[in-house]
């Protein structure tokens, strides 16, 4: 019986250590992806985001809008365009009419 014990410590242990190594490996991952959006946003690397993360207006109309965003550790813009009868202000879309 003691050996059967002994082995069965064992085999949690492992099991135990396995899940801490994985845990260890998410977390090196996400300090990672957490680092490199912290250098892509000093370096700002996408031109439609002067300031990192965030909506900015576009210089072409004043119902679309830059979205940035970090994405796997990059900063990158999408135009986006405000709904019908709304323009781009203050970081959001408004009610009204370009002026």
């Amino acid at each position: 019986i003691m050996k059967k014990v002994i082995f069965l410590l064992f085999i949690l242990a492992t099991a135990e250590a396995v899940n801490v190594e994985d845990l260890f490996q998410s977390s090196l991952q996400y300090l990672k992806e957490l680092a490199l959006g912290v250098v892509a946003q000093a370096q700002g690397n996408d031109v439609n985001c002067p300031n990192g993360a965030g909506n900015y207006t576009s210089p072409t109309s004043c119902n679309r809008y830059y979205k940035c965003s970090y994405w796997n550790g990059e900063l990158t813009s999408t135009e986006e365009t405000c709904p019908e009868g709304t323009y781009f202000s203050n970081g959001f879309c408004t009610l009204g009419s370009c002026t």
